[in-house]
């Protein structure tokens, strides 16, 4: 049995070898660009993550608006004008470090290094752990300079996460989504109402009408508390649950811990019950959060703003997501009508970053998924 565990294994890495081989031999084949960069950005640890690293370019950016300039990061493929390149821009998801998050600027490199030009901005309301109606903006304001950069009238836009659904909602404004040529949404929500509810009830919905039983991931509670924390703390606790929360999110759990300490008796049973990560006796209040909010996180769900989207969309979701379940991107299918180009829900992706023990089938729709999302960029009019 040791045998062959040892054979399978080598077997595998020279598979991984093999297609790697072939993505720099067959450079020119949408496939191949795109198994390389899946391997480099799966590759994390080892030393495909690393190959070929000076190929691409990196450069800081201050977009101007007409308020707070947006700082983004470009990356673009060495020895390639600008003008004779695609772009992409890729919206993170809701994490503090922002356009620094580490998965994000692996992938980012990735695509670059497949020959398009990457924007990455920072979506300031996202680096916050809020979600609000604003991030769209800077979405649509950073396609319009990356496509003056690449001297097109559109590129792409891929949302990671909670921006796969502000990255849907972008392109589909009709008033300000001319930039936009088609939109990718990696993880996202349709309706995220659906979603915070899921977080209290551990179920939700298919378009059938189908529920499907899912355990909740417990960051989106303390996410959402983050953002309400008036209904959640009384006003003396406030300043420190919110210091102590972001510690918490922030993965400094002994500061957290220590910011705890400060808050009343009261407070500080309820951020322990934060962190350990039971949140269900929180349910009633969530759900009074929820109700109270419901215009504004109508605004900020694609779910009914769709109406002039007019862009092929691209949709993938890993299978067991349990931040933002998969059946919303079966409401985002839907949703998005004849304008749907291709969507996959597979195992091969956990939440936003490649899942290591799916199928090789499972890897090569996800190939060829990404694959036609590159083609998708040769595509978008000069």
């Amino acid at each position: 049995m040791k045998f062959l565990v040892a054979t399978r294994t080598r077997i595998i890495g020279l598979v991984v070898v093999v297609l790697l081989l072939v993505a720099f031999i067959l450079t020119r084949t949408q496939e191949a660009r795109s198994i390389s960069l899946l391997l480099r950005f799966g590759g994390g640890e080892g030393a495909l993550a690393h190959l070929r690293e000076s190929e691409v370019i990196e450069e800081e950016l201050l977009i101007p608006t007409a308020g707070k300039p947006i700082r983004a990061r470009l990356y673009t493929p060495q020895g390639r004008a600008l003008s004779e390149i695609g772009g992409v821009v890729l919206a993170h998801g809701v994490h503090h470090l922002g356009i620094e998050e580490p998965r994000l600027r692996r992938f980012a490199r990735a695509i670059s290094s497949a020959g398009i030009a990457v924007l990455t901005p920072e979506i300031a309301e996202l680096a916050d752990y809020r979600i609000e109606r604003a991030s769209v903006a800077t979405i649509v304001r950073s396609a319009e300079v990356l496509a003056q950069r690449v001297q097109r009238k559109q590129v792409g836009v891929m949302g990671f996460s909670f921006a796969g659904g502000l990255a849907m909602l972008a392109a589909g404004d009709a008033a300000t989504n001319r930039a936009i040529a088609f939109v990718v949404s990696i993880g996202g929500y349709d309706d995220l109402e659906r979603v915070l509810t899921f977080f209290v009830e551990n179920k939700i919905a298919k378009p059938t009408g189908e529920e499907v039983m899912l355990s909740a991931h417990p960051y989106g509670p303390i996410v959402l508390v983050y953002g309400h924390l008036d209904l959640f703390f009384a006003p003396d606790d406030i300043s420190v649950a919110e210091h102590a929360i972001r510690a918490w999110l922030y993965e400094k759990r002994d500061q957290a811990r220590e910011y705890a300490t400060h808050a009343s008796p009261a407070g500080q049973e309820r951020l322990a019950v934060l962190f350990s990560e039971h949140t269900g006796v929180l349910a009633p209040e969530i759900r009074k959060a929820i109700a109270d909010h419901r215009e504004l996180i109508r605004e900020v769900s694609p779910r009914g703003h769709l109406a002039d989207l007019h862009v092929p969309v691209f949709l993938l979701h890993g299978e067991h997501d349990a931040v933002i379940p998969a059946t919303e991107t079966l409401w985002l299918a839907q949703d998005s009508g004849a304008h749907l180009r291709e969507f996959l829900v597979t195992g091969a992706v956990e939440h936003v970053e490649l899942e290591k023990t799916s199928t090789y089938g499972e890897r090569w729709k996800l190939v060829e998924f990404m694959s036609d999302v590159l083609s998708e960029t040769e595509a978008e009019p000069r």
